[in-house]
């Protein structure tokens, strides 16, 4: 809460700002690409002022663009953001908050990510509950609410939103 209060006074940009903790992503919109790129570098460089004035850094090993779009004519091409004259890196999918982002929005990679992430922690379970002491009923239980349920749920509604 103190490093909200902390930032609190962070300037308006033209893009949208969505902000979580020390995350914030930048979002910004138009059909002309010139703007794409022009737009969210002014914003970038504005923030990146203001972080300095106040004695923060912009996490450059963190810090990615993306585009989304749903025009396959231009599925290859890569935005030139910049900031400080140099070029923000491009990622085809965006993971912000834990969620994977692609071009499409699909949300494949993120799915996939968690199927993975799910098996392992059901192959622990299965473990535990096979286990020649045997572990009781609501251990296994508590387990898997903690541990399972609690990744399958994250972020649940969002590859719902597309369809």
């Amino acid at each position: 809460m103190l490093f909200n209060i902390y930032i609190s006074d962070i300037p308006d940009t033209v893009s949208t700002q969505y902000s979580y903790a020390d995350d914030l992503a930048l979002l910004f919109s138009h059909k002309g690409w010139n703007k794409v790129e022009e737009v969210p570098s002014l914003d970038k460089q504005r923030i990146v002022d203001y972080l300095s004035a106040w004695r923060l850094w912009l996490s450059t090993a963190k810090t990615t663009c993306t585009a989304f779009r749903l025009n396959n004519r231009e599925s290859s091409r890569k935005l030139a953001v910049t900031v400080n004259a140099t070029t923000i890196p491009y990622t085809q999918n965006l993971t912000y908050l834990g969620v994977t982002l692609d071009r499409q929005l699909t949300f494949r990679q993120h799915l996939e990510g968690l199927c993975g992430k799910v098996r392992t922690r059901n192959c622990l379970l299965s473990l535990l509950a096979g286990s020649t002491l045997g572990a009781h009923a609501s251990v296994l239980r508590t387990s898997a609410l903690a541990s399972v349920y609690s990744a399958a749920e994250y972020a649940a509604p969002a590859p719902t939103l597309r369809s």
